[in-house]
């Protein structure tokens, strides 16, 4: 079994097989520690996806319907670019505001402030589109 600082190579293609099974309407029995097993011996084709060596999913035999895969992945890419984006733009604020403030209590609580105000907006929005 892998230790918590061991990343899973395998997360991505649990995380679709739940979808996929899910849209199937067929239960997922497989537990996370299985496919990793799976991986770890070698296997790179598991219930008709292939995955490469880093666990990146490349081909599902078994789509449920035409393009399934591609739309994951293109889920998966827009999410990474915008955890990316928002780490950025958080390390860009961060600098704005230390520049502005020379004591480290008053930048701190600067940019606590701003982050509880950017939280409230995301907070409103997303009651919004609920």
């Amino acid at each position: 079994m892998k230790n918590n600082k061991q990343k899973m190579k395998t997360k991505k293609l649990v995380e679709y097989m739940k979808l996929r099974s899910s849209i199937e309407k067929v239960e997922w029995g497989m537990t996370d520690e299985q496919m990793e097993e799976m991986f770890d011996m070698g296997v790179r084709y598991i219930f008709g996806v292939s995955i490469d060596n880093s666990g990146n999913l490349l081909l599902d035999d078994q789509e449920p319907y035409g393009g399934f895969l591609d739309n994951w992945n293109n889920i998966e890419m827009n999410e990474e670019r915008w955890i990316d984006d928002l780490k950025t733009g958080f390390n860009n604020l961060k600098t704005e505001i230390k520049s502005k403030h020379y004591n480290d209590k008053i930048w701190k609580q600067s940019l606590i402030d701003v982050c509880d105000h950017h939280l409230t907006e995301l907070t409103e929005l997303e009651i919004e589109v609920k």
